[in-house]
């Protein structure tokens, strides 16, 4: 009402609302959105997801997340909505404690990586992960993209995109 803003927007706000602009506009059916910061002050909070993703929290943004890994999970697990599936990626134990105590407060369904029987091969071409019968391959080497891989495939697999995980091999 009166012209000005007493804190500004970040450039990550500024983006973010961008986009959500873009993708009204555009009309488009489903957004696989990333935090900035992740979490309960993150800009794409406001959105209300099929699905929410944590991937392996460690330090990052003490400043605004807190000190602790105990602390930063608990900021991080500020993205979860009540009964909102959530696909929680191998944690450090502390955290996944966290996570785990929010998602059964909020009646999340949880699906744990760390629960995923799979088979791993790392190899100077990349990284590949066989879950079941499928194998799925990352031209990036490193026990981490088994990780970021295994945890896709269920992301996927829990929102019913299974075209990819039904072919004997996918790259992902």
């Amino acid at each position: 009402a009166e012209g000005s803003i007493e804190n500004h927007p970040t450039y990550f706000e500024t983006v973010t609302a961008m986009a959500f602009l873009l993708f009204q506009e555009r009309r488009v059916d489903s957004v696989v959105l990333e935090t900035g910061l992740g979490g309960r002050l993150d800009a794409t909070n406001v959105v209300e997801p099929a699905l929410c993703v944590i991937t392996p929290i460690d330090y990052d943004h003490e400043a605004f997340l807190g000190k602790t890994i105990e602390a930063i999970a608990g900021e991080k697990a500020g993205i979860l909505k009540a009964g909102v599936p959530v696909v929680i990626a191998p944690q450090r134990p502390d955290a996944e404690v966290v996570l785990l105590r929010r998602a059964q407060e909020l009646n999340c369904p949880v699906v744990r990586v760390a629960d995923t029987v799979c088979s791993t091969r790392s190899h100077r071409d990349g990284t590949e992960v066989t879950i079941g019968d499928a194998v799925f391959a990352c031209p990036l080497a490193g026990a981490h993209q088994a990780q970021n891989i295994a945890t896709a495939v269920l992301a996927l697999r829990r929102l019913g995109i299974e075209d990819c995980t039904r072919r004997k091999q996918c790259l992902l």
